[in-house]
């Protein structure tokens, strides 16, 4: 919602662009830009990002930190000035507030006791899922890290406690897709009818052949759970360029699981969501310093989650990574020297 003139502006799910209503006519206004206009969107097109995420591992804040001391120089402040950012922080809860106001998202549900997760390795709790026409693949967003899933089918692979979790959630952007809203739909209805064409993995049982439960005495039981057929590789988001002069604050969604950029240029405000912290090497230099320079607000519960973007942003602006850089050398070059 426009704060100063009431506007509205929304994501069209149909192309994935960004549109407002004209107060005039009653239309729906095109506002971001296409591929010409923003034409500096990815590095190295098809790849994965191995070496980033051997750097976003190895590289300790205190690293990190002496690289930033020594780029001090050269940006300017490391921040804002506090005056300014106080009061984006008062425009940003005002926004929040009326975010809230205007919208109910479900909230995301939690592991019940009665799951059995004993032998279950993942990154944690599901917080969201979403579907990108753009990227052709479905993404679960967990406490840490992303999946990527190619087909629905892929789905079945999964534990049937997460499935059952995903049925319950909202599957964000589905409507840019039909197969995607039917995939929504059709989970929620398996998942009332307890799964008669849809089947999710069920572990299988091995019975300890030496170790014996401590209170019942009897063999303990081992669950075997298989990986789920996931993308190996991350996909890139094209992302816009340039909006350093725009930009009023960025924050992190604990509804939807995204980092949002807030945006506003001669009253007209937009918004970048951000579902993967990776998508952040998509951005220009300057704005990844604009970034740097202005952190992401959060409410308290989603401290863990915000910080991911605000590591990845770190890392980009102590090394340089940025749309246009091949990425892969520049940070072989820093995990050889550093």
């Amino acid at each position: 919602m426009d704060e100063q003139n009431g506007s509205l502006v929304r994501m069209d799910e149909k192309n994935g662009s960004l549109v407002r209503m004209d107060e005039q006519n009653g239309s729906l206004v095109r506002m971001d830009g296409d591929d010409q206009e923003y034409p500096k969107y990815t590095s190295v097109d098809g790849d994965d990002l191995p070496s980033f995420a051997d750097l976003f591992t190895q590289q300790s804040d205190e690293e990190v930190n002496r690289i930033i001391d020594n780029k001090q120089d050269e940006a300017g402040p490391s921040t804002i000035d506090i005056d300014e950012l106080n009061e984006r922080k008062s425009q940003w809860m005002e926004y929040m507030a009326e975010l809230k106001k205007n919208s109910k998202p479900s909230p995301p549900t939690k592991y019940t006791k009665v799951y059995r997760l004993k032998g279950h390795k993942s990154d944690g709790c599901i917080i969201s899922w979403a579907y990108f026409n753009d990227l052709s693949c479905y993404a679960i967003k967990r406490e840490k890290g992303i999946q990527y899933f190619r087909y629905p089918h892929d789905f079945k692979t999964l534990p049937a406690f997460e499935v059952n979790q995903l049925a319950r959630l909202k599957l964000l952007y589905s409507e840019s897709s039909g197969l995607s809203e039917w995939f929504e739909r059709q989970l929620l209805y398996e998942y009332r009818k307890k799964w008669v064409n849809f089947k999710p993995q069920i572990p299988t049982r091995y019975i300890h052949k030496e170790k014996v439960h401590p209170i019942t005495k009897k063999p303990l039981i081992v669950l075997k759970w298989k990986p789920p057929t996931i993308m190996k590789k991350i996909p890139l988001r094209k992302m816009i360029q340039d909006f350093s002069g725009q930009f009023k604050w960025w924050y992190y969604d604990g509804r939807t699981g995204e980092a949002v950029i807030v945006l506003c240029k001669e009253g007209s405000w937009e918004t970048i969501r951000v579902f993967d912290p990776l998508w952040l090497t998509n951005l220009s230099e300057q704005d990844v310093t604009t970034l740097y320079k202005c952190q992401p607000f959060f409410e308290v519960a989603d401290i863990d989650q915000a910080l991911q973007y605000v590591k990845v942003i770190r890392i980009c602006f102590a090394f340089d990574i940025h749309a246009g850089v091949n990425w892969k050398t520049r940070t072989k070059e820093m995990l050889k020297t550093n």
